[in-house]
């Protein structure tokens, strides 16, 4: 079995690689955002990795769809978070 630093190292390279076939897309709505992933191929870690990335960043999230039938799609629809001194 690997220790946690080596398999920390795999992790980080399999998320180099992977990032070079994603398809990432981000807009501002009014009062929203849409965050869109597409991947033609389905990936191991990529929705444990991007669950991850929500549980840290802590949006306030309205909608999500997931497919991972033939493909791997995530939209994600939420509100825009605003800090203290009012700047997006």
């Amino acid at each position: 079995m690997k220790n946690p630093e080596e398999m920390n190292k795999l992790l980080v390279n399999d998320l180099c690689l992977l990032l070079l076939f994603l398809q990432l897309k981000v807009e501002a709505q009014e009062e929203s955002f849409l965050i869109k992933v597409l991947s033609e191929k389905i990936y191991r870690r990529l929705l444990m990795f991007i669950l991850e990335v929500f549980q840290e960043l802590s949006p306030e999230v309205l909608d999500v769809v997931i497919s991972c039938v033939d493909n791997f799609c995530l939209e994600v629809v939420g509100n825009k978070i605003i800090a203290n001194n009012g700047a997006v």
